[in-house]
């Protein structure tokens, strides 16, 4: 058929077009800084929690009332709990001070059932709150398990927990329960319970009912990291054990997704340092689903957050740009992944502005975006204060769509008239290369209608890597079609919603005349079939009436005659 033979003409010139286009430019970052800590309202923050009120509650690990300029007397601070508006106005509900027999260095903030908050020290398991009213629900003691590591809820109410030490001859740790009122009880100690390693790790409850831990870096052990699990009887089983080509050990802890996979990281201690993401099923198989190289990140010692995009979130402690193997570890970077692993993308480089230093998990606010914790760094940050400065609060703003690597024909559902294409995505910056009907030849970027997405066209692209968009444009005007004018010969067209648009419900208008497609293939005006590209083939398929334009997915539609197709108005997502 002549008019498919012109389609594959076209294809043809493509390589040609993106050849020699590619580009050197550093794409977009979604990543900002919030609020930037100075000593007296804390420093060192150590984690962050969105409160039931929308407001965010953290602790740091210095800082406070008897923070001191490290140039005149050394004095660091004990710590704080904090409350921080969205807007990033924070507000120190309590300072912690070595005289008040509370400990230092608070940590492992979360927020119970009852409204209130509940968090760690080096010696106790500490209740606030949210006006401020501070309180110690348990000192741990001689004879008792010793320096607290992880805290979280359970399903029964009870808050549970892990140690570092425990009484017994291994000192290996244990893992405690405590009421809301107080009430205490050691589990189990873990040098009881052969084959568990120790309990200086995170610990998550699964949806069975049972305690899933890490513990890592214990190397007078054979091993030198482990996941393990708790039973409701307090029988502790090692499930798998970290060799150190793996990475040393899961630091940053477990999260367990909707079909039950786990997901951790491991990281290692050794410069320069590397780490993984993997997942693992409830018998300790594991798989990896990424390495970290440097410039991708290196050491993610926190656990991932789920967002609602069925996307995961998670942060470097170092590596990205600055990263120079054995030379220099850089500073950190924010990353998405997807759940099977077959999607990772890094979204955000930290520097001295946006903090470095990442060492506890995301979360996602009701606005969408995800807040953080870097431990050090911040602007102003400088070389008088230890580690660059005390830290600061981050966002970043969840990806809009994740493209996969290679030769693709996309659309967006939105529209970025104005904006270059480089400050939308992820990476390198791509070149756009879009088909002109009236040359039989390609515009290519910077070149309009090559310069940017535009909604209800469609463009070429080659992705080296898998490629993040990461900001939104303008939705669709409730109550108007989005109207795409064809030209004679083969055009690009593209779904411009998130949502599948059915074939048999666009209209095309011609001299003033609207009509259903179905009309409008019967009087000549256009094609019956949209022709889509499949990356993973490298060869076209044929949609019809039966079919829809599907979103992100750029189409050739052949027009013998100058018109206008109508995709109907879909309320903005």
């Amino acid at each position: 058929m002549r008019q498919t033979g012109r389609l594959f003409g076209a294809t043809l010139m493509l390589g040609m077009a993106l050849t020699f286009c590619a580009s050197r430019v550093r794409a977009a970052s979604t990543l900002t800084n919030v609020h930037t800590f100075v000593g007296t309202d804390g420093g060192w923050p150590s984690s962050i929690v969105v409160g039931v009120d929308g407001n965010f509650y953290g602790t740091t690990e210095g800082g406070g009332a008897d923070f001191h300029d490290y140039t005149v007397n050394g004095g660091f601070g004990s710590g704080t709990v904090f409350k921080m508006t969205p807007d990033g106005s924070v507000t120190v509900l309590h300072s912690f001070l070595q005289s008040d027999g509370a400990g230092s260095s608070p940590t492992s903030l979360i927020q119970a059932s009852d409204g209130n908050f509940y968090g760690l020290t080096t010696s106790v398991v500490f209740k606030i709150t949210p006006s401020g009213t501070f309180s110690i629900l348990h000192a741990f003691g001689q004879g008792d398990l010793t320096q607290p590591k992880s805290l979280m809820q359970g399903a029964d109410g009870n808050l549970y927990g892990t140690t570092l030490s425990s009484p017994d001859t291994s000192g290996a740790g244990g893992f405690y329960r405590l009421t809301l009122s107080g009430t205490y009880t050691i589990v189990t100690e873990f040098g009881t319970q052969p084959g568990v390693l120790g309990g200086n790790g995170p610990i998550i409850q699964a949806s069975n009912g049972d305690f899933f831990g890490v513990c890592y870096g214990l190397s007078q052990q054979s091993a030198v990291g482990q996941v393990y699990k708790i039973d409701s009887l307090g029988q502790a089983t090692g499930l798998h054990s970290f060799s150190a080509a793996e990475n040393r050990g899961p630091r940053g802890g477990l999260i367990q997704l909707t079909d039950g996979t786990f997901i951790g990281t491991t990281t290692t201690d050794n410069f320069p340092g590397s780490g993984s993401i993997f997942s693992m099923d409830s018998s300790g198989s594991l798989m990896t689903l990424h390495t970290f190289t440097g410039r991708d990140g290196i050491a993610p010692e926190s656990a991932l957050t789920p967002g609602a995009d069925g996307l995961l979130y998670g942060a470097t402690a170092k590596g990205g740009p600055a990263y120079v193997a054995n030379n220099s570890l850089g500073n950190g970077v924010v990353y998405v992944i997807s759940s099977d692993g077959s999607d990772f993308v890094k979204i955000g480089d930290f520097d001295a502005s946006y903090g470095q230093d990442v060492q506890w998990p995301l979360v996602q606010a009701p606005s969408g975006d995800f807040y953080g914790v870097a431990m050090h760094g911040g602007p102003g940050a400088s070389s008088r204060l230890p580690y660059y400065g005390p830290g600061c609060v981050f966002k970043v703003s969840p990806v809009v769509h994740i493209f996969p690597a290679g030769l693709q024909l996309i659309a967006t559902p939105y529209d970025y008239t104005g904006t270059p294409v480089a400050s939308l995505v992820s990476g390198t910056a791509p070149k756009l290369a879009v088909w002109k009907p009236s040359t039989f030849s390609y515009v290519v970027t910077p070149t309009a209608p090559a310069d940017t997405f535009h909604q209800g066209g469609a463009a070429w692209v080659r992705f080296s890597q898998p490629t993040a968009l990461l900001t939104r444009g303008s939705d669709i005007t409730v109550g108007n079609n989005v109207a795409v004018p064809l030209k004679v010969g083969w055009n690009m067209v593209g779904d411009p919603a998130t949502i599948s648009v059915p074939i048999a419900n666009l209209t095309v208008d011609s001299g003033g005349n609207n009509f259903t497609f179905a009309q409008a293939v019967s009087n000549g005006l256009v094609s019956s079939t949209f022709y889509s590209y499949n990356t993973t083939s490298n060869a076209y398929t044929a949609h019809t009436s039966g079919d829809s334009l599907e979103a992100y997915t750029g189409y050739w539609l052949f027009a013998p005659t100058a018109c206008t197709l109508e995709i109907p108005n879909i309320p903005p997502p």
